[in-house]
């Protein structure tokens, strides 16, 4: 069965961002970093930002994306 909106004989490509942002869910406030970030990175883009600690709430590796949000210590 073929689907309503279906594209037939088309390649649909993806083009990927050349670089990676790690963002801050309630400033909006962003960093952009040529490698993926890993958690040295989050933890410097926090105190840049002046959080203790930050949650991970996105990570979309296609969009080349990590969106965080401040957590408190007890949550």
């Amino acid at each position: 069965m073929i689907d309503v909106g279906s594209i037939i004989g088309s390649r649909e490509v993806v083009v990927s961002p050349p670089h990676w942002t790690i963002k801050d869910d309630r400033s909006g406030r962003t960093e952009t970093m040529t490698d993926e970030p890993n958690e040295e990175d989050i933890k410097c883009f926090n105190r840049r930002i002046s959080y203790s600690s930050s949650k991970v709430i996105t990570n979309d590796e296609d969009a080349k994306l990590i969106v965080v949000r401040p957590v408190d210590k007890s949550g």
